[in-house]
């Protein structure tokens, strides 16, 4: 049961000012305000505030739970799967000994990229993804411009790998004609066609089948790890292996490159697209109950997990495959490794495995494809958005998304009618793109972090480590159609942004609480926002008071769109709010369009001040910051203002710890700490949605049945 409200109503008119003033901050042109269309069970508190935040309206039930959810993108990323029948190129640029050391360089190094988009994920869980993202994070005159590019790329890329998908089932197809029919040959028609099949199949599980979709990524799971033992346990057992010393050579160039280092390279195209899209689950993000915190960590451990399995699954095949020059001229070298089992069942079974697994992977993919394309549309950022970015609610699907994303992945399949080459040139594309928007998201978070500028707060946060050093693949070839089709994507986003873009799409930041080009009504003055700080009339609280000062404190006062801080800090705080005004450069970005005020303390009581708090006289309800004094608590919580209680560690056996963590427990306030006051300040953020929904006190949490009063009683023993 989730904890009461303090009993004081919030529909009053005093408790309905900041909702009229926060949507009056918003133009008419922008989205509907960030609200539900759906009631718990289907998400949390939590999820409500990122919402909030990012000014999006809830259109999906939020059905995937952490395990659907790590299955999701276990499933999307089938690293084990795919470094199967994906592996060709990096036995050509590389050898078996290449391979070996491409593996380990670039799935350590590409598992940074994951880390740090896994935060990013924290600090804004929007189906946009990378787009979104570089919108919130690059500057300001750019914003615009570099979203709607990696819009584009992004949805590229992600279509592209949808359609490899379908190449891949067509390959696993011809594999298991060829073991009944050695002389078969598929024509690139008949391919095609195998790719429709697939591709109409997984259109059926992403719209009428969509209810189903959590379940079959925690099914598709469970075997996606059976299938792994099931596979290498046959491959160890009967197949004759290859010496170590052939497994663990040295890099062969075997692409025609200049240098062994060139060839090494260019074989790390195989190990990224076998590891490629550990962010897929962040296109579902509206969808994941806690996304939050539930994505990030499901990315890194997924992520980590199918790396590993993967690595072990190419020793396996490297040590059975045979020789180097038959792997090599082989078709699919993952059918030597099979054939070289000496049974045509065995054969058989395991790839009937292989293309049950990577069948469902392509569910996912369609999924999370719809998903940017959806998100993208949202945002105006594609011809017909307001058509693709409908939701079909009874089926919890965007019905019209998954259909545009099905005919472009149908246009790509056609690659194969005239071309060769055209799995090469998907890959190509797919990594062209991806790395593309993972670089430039990354790399505006990378400048904000240079600039010391406050980021959105994060429940999976690097903390001071930041951002480690990313890996940006090289991508020598230009034997085929991928930078091409790229510059004609480009090519095309330009002419939409002329034709349309640049009039209806804003870029997604434009709509994030407390961002700077956050729309105001012209004319009008910026709402205020009061954080108001109490240490009390007795003690002094001289830690709480520097705490406040902090450049941390200030910068999340910021990101939430405070307009003011007013700290009533005793006679003893008098020299630190001089010295604060003394040192610090009120010019700069901490402070910047934030006024800081102190006083001693006022003998009429600090009614006027937790009223600014409250956000009367038209201003928006803000944030009170206390002491845990049992009086300045009730006067917050008479007027239901959000309040943040952060017991003073230097007054001993007088229960402000207890009483902090009880009040906390039962929803009334947010516990704070002296070294984490940024948190305490989302969290308050969290409260206000709360405080507007929970039941009142004595619904049952307290098992006194007495509540709030119950609480101070126990604690300070004064209350009858």
């Amino acid at each position: 049961m989730s904890p009461p409200s303090p009993p004081v109503s919030l529909s009053s008119p005093e408790g309905d000012i900041e909702l009229k003033n926060a949507t009056q901050v918003l133009e008419q042109e922008q989205p509907p305000e960030a609200v539900d269309a759906y009631q718990n069970p289907w998400h949390t508190i939590f999820d409500r505030g990122d919402m909030r935040r990012l000014g999006k309206k809830q259109e999906y039930r939020r059905v995937f739970g952490p395990l659907a959810t790590f299955g999701f993108i276990s499933m999307y990323l089938c690293t084990w799967e795919y470094i199967l029948v994906s592996v060709s190129g990096g036995l050509i640029n590389g050898g078996f000994g290449g391979l070996v050391w491409e593996y380990i360089f670039t799935a350590f190094a590409f598992g940074s990229v994951v880390i740090t988009m896994a935060e990013m994920t924290s600090m804004a869980p929007t189906s946009g993804g990378q787009y979104h993202w570089i919108s919130e994070f690059s500057p300001p005159r750019y914003q615009k411009y570099l979203s709607y590019a990696a819009g584009w790329t992004s949805a590229l890329g992600w279509l592209t790998g949808n359609a490899s998908g379908y190449f891949i089932m067509s390959t696993l197809v011809e594999a298991l004609v060829e073991v009944y029919y050695p002389n078969w040959s598929f024509t690139n028609w008949q391919s095609t066609l195998v790719m429709i099949f697939f591709l109409i199949t997984t259109i059926y599980f992403n719209t009428w089948g969509a209810r189903l979709l959590p379940a079959i990524e925690i099914v598709s799971l469970v075997f996606h790890l059976a299938g792994f033992v099931i596979t290498i346990v046959p491959l160890w057992i009967l197949a004759p292996k290859n010496s170590a010393s052939d497994v663990f050579g040295p890099v062969v160039n075997g692409g025609g490159w200049s240098n062994a280092g060139t060839s090494f390279l260019v074989g790390t195209i195989t190990i990224l697209f076998s590891n490629l899209g550990p962010d897929a689950a962040v296109h579902i993000a509206e969808e994941v109950k806690d996304a939050a915190v539930v994505i990030p960590w499901a990315m890194v451990v997924s992520y980590f997990l199918n790396a590993a399995l993967g690595f072990a699954m190419m020793i396996t095949m490297l040590f059975t495959v045979g020789s180097l020059e038959d792997a090599i001229n082989a078709s699919s070298p993952f059918q030597n490794s099979f054939t070289n089992t000496g049974s045509t069942g065995v054969n058989v079974a395991l790839t009937l495995i292989l293309a049950l697994l990577i069948g469902a992977a392509n569910i996912t993919s369609l999924a999370t494809t719809s998903r940017e394309v959806w998100a993208f549309a949202r945002d105006g950022g594609t011809p017909g958005h307001r058509w693709i970015s409908k939701v079909h609610h009874h089926q919890n699907v965007p019905f019209n998304a998954v259909l545009i994303t099905s005919f472009l992945s149908f246009i790509l399949c056609l690659i194969q009618l005239g071309s060769t080459v055209a799995f090469n040139i998907i890959i190509s594309l797919n990594l062209i793109a991806f790395l593309g928007t993972y670089m430039i998201s990354i790399g505006c978070l990378l400048l904000k972090r240079f600039r010391n500028e406050p980021l959105p707060p994060a429940r999976f946060s690097l903390g001071r480590w930041g951002l480690p050093v990313n890996f940006v693949p090289v991508d020598a070839s230009t034997a085929n159609w991928g930078p091409a089709i790229w510059g004609g994507v480009l090519g095309i986003a330009l002419v939409s942004y002329l034709v349309q873009g640049r009039r209806v799409y804003k870029g997604p930041v434009v709509f994030v609480e407390g961002s700077s080009r956050m729309s105001v009504p012209r004319g009008k003055p910026k709402p205020q926002k009061v954080c108001f700080v109490t240490v009390g009339a007795t003690a002094s609280f001289d830690s709480l008071i520097r705490a406040t000062l902090s450049s941390p404190f200030l910068e999340a006062l910021k990101t939430y769109h405070y307009t003011e801080l007013r700290l009533q800090h005793g006679k003893n705080g008098q020299e630190i709010m001089e010295d604060f005004k003394g040192g610090y450069d009120t010019s700069s970005e901490a402070v910047q369009d934030l006024l800081v005020s102190g006083f001693d303390f006022n003998k009429q009581g600090l009614g006027s001040e937790m009223r600014a708090a409250k956000g009367e006289n038209n201003g928006i309800e803000g944030l009170v910051i206390s002491h845990a004094g049992s009086g300045s608590i009730l006067d917050a919580l008479r007027i239901a203002v959000p309040i943040i209680v952060v017991p003073n560690p230097d007054l001993l056996d007088n229960h402000q710890k207890e009483l902090a963590e009880e009040l906390a427990i039962q929803g009334y306030v947010v516990h704070g700490h002296l070294n984490d006051l940024p948190e305490a300040v989302r969290q308050s953020e969290t409260l206000r949605e709360t405080q507007s929904t929970w039941p009142p006190a004595g619904t049952g949490e307290d098992p006194s049945g007495k509540g709030l009063v119950g609480v101070m009683d126990d604690e300070m023993g004064f209350v009858d």
